[in-house]
């Protein structure tokens, strides 16, 4: 199939939705409940970035401006804009210890150059925001999930996106967590920052990550981050189902 043809195919499909979320929406306000969601989206992905105390301030700053440019690279965008709504959802949650969560980013549409280019923007000034804290895995797979709970849009794929440098050290058992998350459909994945332990990888394979399509992706420093999390973000983006 033509490249011409492939995207007048993922017109008509976007056509169709955009139809249905309209008629929807007309459904819902004759019968006075309450107003559908966003609209739908290829994936609902929660980006998980480490505040603990085994990340700098320098650190922090490469994670932040790696995720930024990531959102905003002409791969991803590709990426998205091959998938069938042509759009995707993602939030931000900044952790370290149990009970140090914080929502950075709130949902957010990203559909094409524009919606990812104010996204980057903010992301990218973020400043850390726990200068105290450990790591707690399972703290952020339970504040990715209640992110989950409150999202505007819809979507028939989930995913938890962790970076972490350590292993997972307090709060609630880790293997509870993750198997709350995966009975609800949802996909871990993680990146593993190789500075503190040469084989996390190998840890957050065993321990963490699960779901359809779940992986690690690897780096061995703060400063090789940008090229990890963009190839992480265009593998998860990328395997999006097209229909």
């Amino acid at each position: 199939m033509s490249d011409q043809s492939q995207g007048l195919s993922r017109g008509l499909r976007r056509l169709r939705s955009a139809g249905a979320a309209v008629v929807l929406s007309a459904l819902a306000l004759l019968s006075g409940g309450p107003a559908v969601s966003n609209g739908a989206v290829d994936l609902e992905l929660v980006l998980a970035i480490d505040s603990s105390d085994s990340v700098d301030a320098r650190e922090f700053e490469l994670q932040v401006r790696g995720l930024a440019a990531a959102v905003r690279h002409p791969d991803v965008l590709a990426a998205i804009d091959a998938g069938f709504h042509g759009a995707v959802a993602i939030t931000v949650i900044e952790w370290a210890s149990a009970g140090q969560q914080i929502t950075r980013l709130p949902w957010t549409r990203i559909d094409g150059p524009q919606s990812a280019a104010a996204a980057g923007a903010e992301i990218e000034v973020y400043n850390r925001s726990f200068e105290v804290g450990v790591t707690s895995l399972s703290g952020a797979l339970d504040a990715a999930m209640a992110a989950f709970a409150i999202s505007p849009f819809e979507t028939t794929r989930r995913t938890i996106d962790v970076v972490a440098d350590g292993r997972h050290n307090d709060g609630r058992p880790l293997a509870l967590a993750r198997a709350s998350v995966l009975s609800q459909g949802v996909t871990i994945n993680a990146l593993a920052i190789q500075t503190e332990y040469y084989r996390l990888h190998e840890y957050f394979r065993q321990e963490l990550i699960g779901g359809p399509g779940s992986f690690v992706e690897t780096t061995q420093n703060y400063e090789t981050f940008p090229a990890a999390i963009l190839r992480k973000l265009i593998r998860e983006i990328s395997a999006t189902p097209m229909s």
